[in-house]
């Protein structure tokens, strides 16, 4: 087999990093690394890992602390080390197969204070290939300065591959994830990401890893990881299920360390996809102090605690509990409970052995109801989000806290006080609590039951007072003086600093709180919005201490987009959107609308693709059904298409949408998947897939004006209030006095809040009435004014609370429909949708879908106004939009205008040459500073069926001298031409200004004529700005610039270039045809018109209200090329149809073709 190695001289890295001495490694900590032999002490690892082509290799990584090295200092002033590392490798028998090294390695440091650091460390890896076996590594490093050696033996397994099954690398325990430094650090890169290794796997606060798994074939696969303990204990447990859209997945993981006490751990990673199954393992060290041993952790407590085991798991663990040592036991019963159920750890194990101390979680504070506080004080989603405990896990802790109820230890007893907490039962929580009270006064632990019961009744200061006297009674408890300052949070600020300065400060009370720095970045995010700086640095740190917070992870990469770290923030989304599946739409959604933002639609499109890999065929159907934007001609067009043509329908259907028709992404695509994405998730409550909002949002995506009964927003936009105002004048004074009389409906309710999107601006209100009634019924029909003492009946309504502000001339931030003030509405203003439109929906109840709002009845003023609401129902509404706008795309690229021509003449080898002409406005790229650049000009032919034949983008270079002053109009001008059959065609064209972020295209449909047929034929006519002589073959030895806008300046001579082909010969071998022009005014008028140049024997010429003039022209040639150059002369601004007819004066034959042109300032 070939071997492939990398030279330790050619990869040594340069480290800082703290060096943690690992404990001495007990009988059951084989799979360790062994410690080095020698005075030069080293560390050193083995993992068997998968180079990208999959290629099997084994990965030895070696650091040591450079303060062993002896420096000299050089001329330069740097000091110098030097070391001789050599790897050699043997088999079962001795014999050494790979002898790696030997030579010296240098390295330079620049000061002396830095060859003394004792924390800077040098860390090294060789990358050998080997067949499967077992093999010795012995490792060996000489500083060649002072003569020290040390030396490391690694026990080296190379595992069989069977090639197409399930394979997993070693675990790759990690120092250091994508850490930020150079590039020196490359070696390192793994999966795409930096992943720095701790050759002696020592953690303390939380341990990372890398994996990589191979062949899975696109099947459906589960990841299980599991930490366990010495005593084959799981104390950590994540299992996760992942649909079949990848064949390789890196796993880049991270758990955190809080709860592991002190010692060895394995690593466990278990991958099952089909019928394969992979299983690895790794040990690791938890570094760090172990607690201390309560001493109410007696025989007593070791009683009632193999109770619990004997309740909870059998009597098996508990006689493995009982036979152990108390410090052994203490452990046990720690880790036993930890992973199995964490509220009975929180409340009852951690706090009877000393372990660990109950803490307050996210949990608890749902627990508690504190939900519509840290809704005012961090924002409305956060609070919604709190998470919930498993309802199995709690009615397992409160059969446990049943069975002890009577126990005399006083932790125990507060164990059922702070069950009823976590049960969110927190007045029987209090009088257990304060029962304790009244026994064991001076007990910290009583002291913080009772303050977390003040918070669950919203007393804040009486919290922050237990709080503090926990402190007072046992000074070491500084974990209170968090609990201290979030009661203060939760009263808005104390003692002269505002809540934001509170919770802020508090997170220095414990750096490695597993929920506190969230809650922080959420506040400095959504409450504080200009410290988005601040919100970043909580996220980070959240992520740090509990590498599995994902909504951590998720809302770093939004802050990230807001901050315009675009590249970082779909990382950070695409790295979520792999590791953890319940992210996964989530993260597909903000992929596909962060890719359209920063244009990288190939990315958006990968999405996509592993989308339609991984979800069902329900889902794939709705992502692929064009029905949802088709018009109905499509839709019915698409209906009556065999099956086998349905696919070329689609392609053509998404291809006539595309905004960047030269280019192979289609953003318009995108777009959709993405709709209809949102649309699944954001209204699917009471109906899936989605209710009626779902089929206007996915047509017609983001309304310019949304409001509802829950969150009523007035009109500012001015189209949208344009939109607002037509509606409601357009409405007859009996149909605006109905809408009304039913919006102010006086109603009592009992109110159900829903939080709709992510920031907490779409809340909805859903009532369940227990009366409904108005003053009067017919109060909206006719009604007397007391400001009218005439006693005729005039239009109104009578005024109520509720109507204050309310007026018939303004509607703002309500329907244009009559909707019932007691229902759930909402309403949406497209103002660019057929004219500009209104919808409305109402839903019956926060559970029930939204869906259009019944025609109104029951009253006499709706019978008046019964067929006005029939025409103006919002289904009505809708599907007369749809004939004329069947959907709405609005590119997140603001557009570039620029213009574009065609002209089609006889090209070579039977076919036409077809020029496409572009011309773009110089004053819209050349800016302030900018006065050269490159823009990119597109191109893309489709063939009648939409099917892409050629596509092509280059770059377009622009340059404007300094001096140089720009006329309005003036345009950048480039051509391109095409040699293609003729025939249907459609083209797309679009230029791009990246630099600027602004972007044009456009599609049309084209007739490309043939020129090859029999008889007189006539090419397009070329619109020019200037006809030149010149060497040029191609147009008869003229140079043409095109005019791409056929747009000129009054007095500029207009210009047109043209073929004839097909001119037959007389007796003697001549040609001789008539050229008759025409120009007639579509606007304006023509005057004072005279010819500049021409070829050919002026005719004769005349102006009435057509300009004509003929000239004649003979020749030796079948095909002729030809140019006029006329001025309009007092013409003025207008719009012009030019007129070419030729006339084969040999036989006869004429050809008639016409071009439009403008003259304009």
């Amino acid at each position: 087999m070939s071997m492939k190695t990398i030279s330790l001289s050619n990869i040594l890295v340069l480290v800082a990093g703290l060096i943690c001495a690992p404990n001495v490694a007990e009988a059951d900590e084989v799979d360790l690394p062994a410690p080095s032999q020698g005075e030069f002490r080293l560390e050193a690892d083995i993992f068997s890992m998968f180079l990208e082509d999959g290629t099997p290799y084994e990965e030895i990584v070696l650091r040591f602390p450079t303060s062993q090295l002896k420096f000299y200092r050089q001329a330069s002033g740097n000091y110098l080390a030097e070391y001789r590392p050599e790897l050699i490798v043997r088999d079962t028998n001795g014999e050494i197969v790979r002898q790696l090294g030997g030579g010296i390695s240098r390295f330079e440091l620049r000061t002396e204070m830095d060859t003394q650091d004792p924390l800077r460390t040098f860390t090294d890896m060789v990358q050998i290939q080997l067949p499967p076996g077992t093999y010795e590594g012995e490792l060996r490093i000489e500083d060649t300065h002072s003569g020290a050696v040390g030396r490391q033996v690694l026990a080296i397994h190379v595992p069989a591959r069977e090639e197409g099954r399930l394979a997993v690398s070693d675990i790759y325990l990690a120092e250091r994830v994508d850490p930020a430094a150079g590039e020196r650090l490359e070696i390192f890169r793994k999966g795409g990401r930096i992943i720095v290794p701790d050759p002696i796997r020592t953690f303390s606060t939380s341990v990372a890893f890398y994996a990589t798994v191979r062949n899975l074939a696109r099947r459906t696969h589960t990841v299980h990881f599991q930490v366990i303990d010495r005593d084959d204990q799981v104390v950590l447990d994540d299992r996760r299920s992942y649909p079949g859209y990848r064949n390789v997945a890196h796993l880049v993981e991270g758990f955190s360390l809080r709860d592991l006490l002190p010692g060895t751990y394995r690593m466990r990673v278990r991958v099952k996809a089909g019928e394969d199954e992979r299983t690895i393992e790794r040990a690791f060290l938890v570094d760090g102090p172990t607690p201390l041993v309560s001493d109410r952790f007696d025989e007593a407590t070791v009683e009632s605690m193999a109770r619990v085991l004997t309740e909870l798991t059998g009597q098996k663990y508990a006689d493995t509990f009982l036979g152990l040592e108390d410090d052994r036991r203490a452990a046990y019963l720690h880790n036993h409970l930890l992973a199995r159920n964490p509220l009975l750890h929180n409340i009852l194990i951690g706090p009877t052995t000393g372990r660990a101390r109950h803490e307050v979680t996210p949990e608890l504070l749902g627990s508690l109801a504190l939900n519509g506080a840290l809704r005012k004080r961090v924002d409305p989603v956060y609070a919604e989000r709190l998470p919930e405990y498993d309802p199995e896990m709690v009615a397992e802790a409160g059969r446990i806290v049943d069975l002890l109820a009577d126990d005399s230890n006083p932790v125990i007893s507060l164990a059922e006080a702070l069950y009823y907490y976590h049960a969110g039962d927190v007045p029987r929580g209090q009088v257990i609590a304060r029962r304790v009270e009244k026994a064991h006064a001076t007990l910290p632990e009583v002291a913080h039951a009772l303050g977390i019961g003040e918070l669950g009744r919203g007393e804040w200061k009486k919290a922050a007072r237990h709080f503090r006297h926990v402190l007072t009674l046992s000074p070491e408890r500084t974990d209170q003086q968090i609990y201290v300052e979030l009661a203060r949070f939760l009263d808005g600020g104390t003692d002269g600093e505002s809540a934001i300065d509170v919770i802020r400060k508090s997170v220095v009370h414990d750096n490695s709180n597993p929920w506190l720095y969230y809650l922080v970045g959420r506040t400095m995010e959504f409450k504080e919005k200009n410290r988005l700086d601040e919100a970043e640095g909580a996220y980070k740190r959240q992520i740090t201490v509990h590498p599995q917070h994902g909504r951590a992870r998720f809302d770093l990469a939004r802050v990230f987009f807001k901050r315009e770290s675009h590249e970082a923030a779909i990382s950070l989304w695409r790295e979520l959107m792999d590791a953890r599946p319940e992210f996964r739409e989530e993260c597909a959604l903000q992929l596909l609308d962060a890719y359209q933002k920063t244009r990288h639609t190939a990315g958006a499109q990968q999405v996509i693709v592993e989308l339609l890999r991984s979800v069902d065929e329900e889902t794939r159907n709705l992502l692929e059904d064009i029905r949802l934007v088709a018009s109905p001609d499509e839709a019915n067009a698409y209906a009556a298409t065999p099956e086998e043509g349905k696919g070329d329908f689609v392609r053509s259907f998404w291809q006539k949408r595309d905004p960047t028709p030269a280019t192979p992404g289609n953003e318009r695509l995108v777009e959709h998947y993405r709709r209809v994405l949102y649309a699944m998730r954001s209204f699917s409550q009471g109906q899936k897939p989605w209710d009626r909002r779902g089929d206007i949002y996915i047509r017609y995506g983001e309304p310019a004006h949304a409001s509802s009964r829950g969150n009523m927003r007035f009109e500012t936009d001015q189209d949208v209030v344009n939109v607002k105002e037509r509606l409601w004048q357009s409405l007859p004074k009996e149909a605006q006095q109905e809408i009304i009389s039913r919006a102010t409906r006086l109603r009592t309710s009992y109110r159900d809040v829903r939080i709709g999107n992510e920031t907490g601006s779409d809340v909805d209100i859903g009532d369940f009435e227990s009366i409904d009634f108005e003053l009067d019924p017919l109060r909206g029909f006719f009604g007397t004014s007391s400001m009218n003492d005439d006693f005729n009946y005039y239009y109104g309504i009578q005024t109520t609370q509720a109507d204050k502000g309310f007026k018939m001339d303004n509607l703002r931030g309500r329907p244009t429909y009559p909707v019932d003030g007691n229902s759930r509405w909402e309403y949406w203003i497209y103002p660019y949708v057929n004219g500009g439109i209104e919808v409305q929906f109402v839903s019956l109840s926060s559970k029930a879908p939204y869906d259009y709002p019944e025609l109104p009845g029951g009253r006499e003023l709706t019978t008046h106004n019964r067929g006005f609401w029939i025409e103006r129902r919002p289904e009505t509404v809708v599907s007369k939009a749809i004939i004329n706008h069947p959907d709405v795309y609005d590119s997140p690229v603001e557009t570039l205008d620029f213009h574009v021509d065609t002209a089609d003449f006889n090209g070579t080898n039977e076919k036409t040459r077809l020029e496409v002409y572009y011309g773009v406005p110089l004053n819209d790229i050349v800016t302030s500073g900018r006065s050269e650049g490159a823009l990119e000009r597109g191109i893309a032919l489709f063939d009648s069926t939409w099917t892409p034949i050629y596509r092509k983008v280059v770059p377009l270079p622009f340059r404007v001298d300094a001096d140089t002053e720009m006329e309005k109009g003036t345009l950048v001008i480039d051509e391109l031409a095409l040699n293609i059959p003729p025939g249907q065609y459609w083209l797309g064209v679009q230029i791009d200004d990246r630099e600027q972020g602004i972007q044009g295209a456009y599609t049309q449909e084209l007739i490309v004529e043939s020129y090859r047929k029999a008889g007189l034929n006539l090419s397009d006519i070329e619109m020019a700005g200037r006809v030149t002589d010149s060497d040029n073959p191609l147009k008869g030895g003229f140079d043409v610039l095109p005019l791409p806008s056929r747009t000129y300046r009054p007095r500029q001579p207009v210009t047109i270039y043209y073929e004839v082909y097909g001119l037959e010969k007389d007796e003697f071998g001549q040609t001789s045809y008539r050229m008759d022009y025409k120009i007639r005014p579509q606007r304006g008028k023509v005057s004072a018109v005279r010819v500049l140049r021409a070829l050919g024997r002026l005719l004769g010429m005349e102006e009435k209200s057509v300009f004509s003039t003929s000239y004649e022209r003979t020749g030796e040639e079948e095909t002729e090329f030809n140019f006029l150059e006329i001025d309009m002369g007092k013409s003025g601004k207008g719009r012009f149809e030019l007129e070419v007819s030729i006339t084969d004066q040999n036989n006869g034959d004429t050809a008639l073709k016409k071009a439009v042109f403008h003259v304009r300032d």
